[in-house]
């Protein structure tokens, strides 16, 4: 008869620590402009310290059917997490429907060539990967109801799938509230759900506006070693004001 002893649980704890800082940006750029198209070019550096130069594109078109086409291209020479080189392009086509409501569908797609990890020793939590985008809307003088279904994941891998769902109502002329959900999904992190609130703070035009959000945000950490998912959810609540002039 033998007798062994072993540890039945292994508890790992991991720290990551960030630091931000708020650099300079100089930034040089141009337009080019008509009644249904837009091309804008520009060109900058980031923190001189360390620089991090980069030059891109981006052209949108609207023709008189419905129809938006919008592209666009940057390229950085110091890519990090946030800057990186990518290119975009988005369509989609609006139709009216019954008394002023508008159907509107489309499709997106997002290339990312030198974005680095979040967190270089979990590759998996940063998914800096290619997706491809449906998406469609309805606009009414009640609202207007939105989803989404987004592939990720393209090239590099693995392909991650996600289905969101949100809506939009007014309370009031200038004040609404806004609701998601996202019923199936395979990212590593992404909002269970959410409610917003829009409210301008005077009735004039361009008046500040309050906006508040609460939301659910659930972080997908991967396999432990005995193959189970392990996860983590956290809740967040942001308030801001904006003001255009």
């Amino acid at each position: 008869m033998e007798v062994t002893e072993q540890p039945a649980i292994s508890k790992t704890i991991q720290t990551q620590v960030s630091t931000f800082a708020y650099v300079p940006n100089l930034s040089l750029s141009g337009n080019r402009t008509n009644g249904n198209s837009v091309l804008r070019y520009y060109a900058g550096a980031l923190d001189p310290s360390d620089s991090n130069f980069y030059f891109g594109a981006d052209y949108s078109y609207v023709s008189d059917n419905g129809v938006k086409l919008s592209v666009g291209a940057v390229n950085y020479s110091n890519p990090n997490y946030d800057y990186y080189s990518m290119a975009e392009a988005d369509v989609s086509r609006s139709f009216a429907v019954g008394k002023g409501d508008v159907l509107a569908v489309g499709l997106s797609g997002k290339v990312e060539f030198d974005r680095p990890s979040l967190i270089p020793s979990l590759a998996a939590v940063s998914n800096g990967s290619d997706r491809i985008e449906m998406h469609g809307s309805y606009k009414a003088d009640w609202g207007a109801l939105i989803a989404r279904a987004k592939a990720s994941g393209i090239r590099k891998g693995p392909l991650e799938r996600s289905v969101s769902v949100g809506a939009t109502f007014p309370l009031s002329d200038q004040t609404q509230i806004s609701l998601q959900i996202t019923p199936y999904s395979e990212l590593d992190a992404y909002v269970v759900a959410g409610v917003g609130l829009k409210i301008p703070l005077t009735s004039i035009s361009g008046s500040p506006v309050f906006q508040g959000q609460f939301a659910k945000v659930k972080y997908n950490l991967g396999d432990d070693a005995f193959g189970q998912g392990q996860s983590v959810t956290e809740n967040t609540f942001q308030v801001s004001f904006q003001y255009h002039f």
